[in-house]
């Protein structure tokens, strides 16, 4: 097929001048990328566990207090590395935010305290910065209207996959190198080894895979500075998506930090070694995470086909259900809890692939790498609000206390969308 026409990937058809070797290289790295951003989970919880010795009842305010910082770093930078984008072009912003997350996981196992974690986890947080304002600026580069929801969904996966394959091969990947003679500290080096080649290969194949150069239409013919995606934030929709970004980035980030520490804790508690209760408590985690993968083509079609407002208010309903639920359990690793899990990966997954959808919808073509910093920005103060105060919610109240927060802001959301859609009924001309 003549590329210059618009090629076909699958059922997505693509922009003039993106090609299928592109969009498979974006998805592939997509997955990459998810599943070295939830990792650093399993990689905090080992080695608070075993190097550390961080005490059980600490954990989940040093687990807040390292999100915190770690979001303060990307609310900083991510509106730079968005802006940066629309005049220097994706791929190299991308390469180096896997180059960054090398680093990180080079760091990490060398820390040999509490300080030295957070130093770690500050460099992991420009990677994050970097690389995710990348995906959600590609994915909206890459398809044609019509197919908007075809790719989130299909990124949804990708990353979906990334965070299940990650978690579940990572999380035991400590389990492996202990039962082939390595002691606790050397599986935990071993571990972040692999994390670090990883992330070297998927620079290279980002550079050499992704669409060179600047998207037709954006960056150099425009004047846009570091404000100019807050003042979109004028129009109701585009307010309205920075607060599901603030909604949907939180739910997920509690989600990851939360059900890994909560189940480790639990692990422990039972009688489990720290290897052993912490790929059960991964195992939850997969659980859940891995609904991206089952549900997401039910979203590709559903965005396609309705009212994407209307979608993002039902995600929000989904999300707040399956929170509330998690957050009443008494025990993540008990029998029978299973489904619970299930349901709160479906809302999660709802929650975020109805805004990733419309902020592409919503966002002017000329201006979108700042309008999508501006979104992740605004996802990223989510983050913070989700470890810092969810981490002493933990301490102070009890593990499911984070969950009945996220699922107040994903009610919050719901309510919101009704309303906007109740004012503005066609949408904005």
């Amino acid at each position: 097929m003549n590329v210059a026409a618009g090629a076909r990937f699958g059922p997505v058809f693509l922009l003039p001048g993106v090609s299928r070797a592109n969009a498979l290289a974006f998805l592939l790295v997509d997955m990459i990328v998810m599943g070295v951003v939830v990792f650093v989970n399993v990689s905090q919880v080992y080695l608070m566990n075993t190097k550390l010795g961080i005490p059980a009842a600490e954990q989940g305010t040093l687990t807040g207090n390292l999100g915190f910082w770690s979001e303060i770093t990307v609310i900083a930078l991510a509106g730079v590395f968005g802006i940066l984008s629309d005049k220097a072009g994706r791929r190299g912003v991308m390469a180096a935010g896997l180059l960054i997350f090398a680093v990180a996981y080079v760091l990490f196992p060398f820390a040999d305290s509490a300080n030295g974690l957070l130093g770690a986890r500050i460099v992991y947080a420009v990677g994050v910065a970097a690389a995710t304002c990348m995906l959600t600026v590609i994915v909206h580069d890459y398809p044609q209207e019509r197919s908007r929801g075809k790719l989130v969904a299909a990124s949804g996966i990708a990353g979906g996959l990334g965070v299940a394959v990650f978690s579940a091969i990572g999380g035991n990947l400590p389990e492996f190198f202990i039962t082939r003679g390595a002691s606790e500290l050397e599986a935990g080096y071993n571990m972040h080894i692999v994390l670090v080649a990883i992330c070297i290969a998927a620079a290279l194949y980002a550079w050499f895979g992704l669409q060179a150069g600047v998207p037709a239409g954006h960056g150099r013919r425009q004047k846009t500075d570091l404000l100019a995606g807050f003042r979109m934030a004028a129009r109701p929709r585009i307010a309205l998506l920075y607060f599901s970004a603030f909604a949907a980035r939180g739910d997920l980030v509690v989600a990851g930090t939360f059900i890994v520490l909560w189940g480790s804790l639990s692990g422990k508690a039972a009688g489990m070694d720290a290897a052993a209760a912490l790929s059960a408590a991964t195992l939850m985690f997969v659980l859940s995470s891995s609904m991206s993968l089952v549900w997401a083509p039910v979203m590709g079609y559903v965005l396609d086909r309705f009212d994407r407002l209307l979608v993002l208010a039902g995600g929000g309903i989904l999300a707040t259900a399956g929170f509330a639920v998690v957050g009443s359990l008494d025990d993540p690793l008990a029998t029978g809890v299973w489904p619970a899990f299930v349901f709160l990966g479906i809302g999660q997954a709802s929650c975020f692939y109805a805004s990733q959808a419309m902020i592409g919808q919503e966002a002017p073509a000329e201006n979108r790498g700042a309008v999508i910093g501006t979104f992740s920005v605004c996802g990223a103060i989510g983050v913070l609000m989700a470890t810092a105060v969810g981490g002493r919610l933990f301490d102070a109240i009890g593990p499911g206390a984070p969950f009945m927060m996220v699922a107040g802001a994903t009610a919050l959301l719901a309510l919101a969308a009704v309303a906007i859609k109740t004012r503005e009924p066609a949408g904005p001309a």
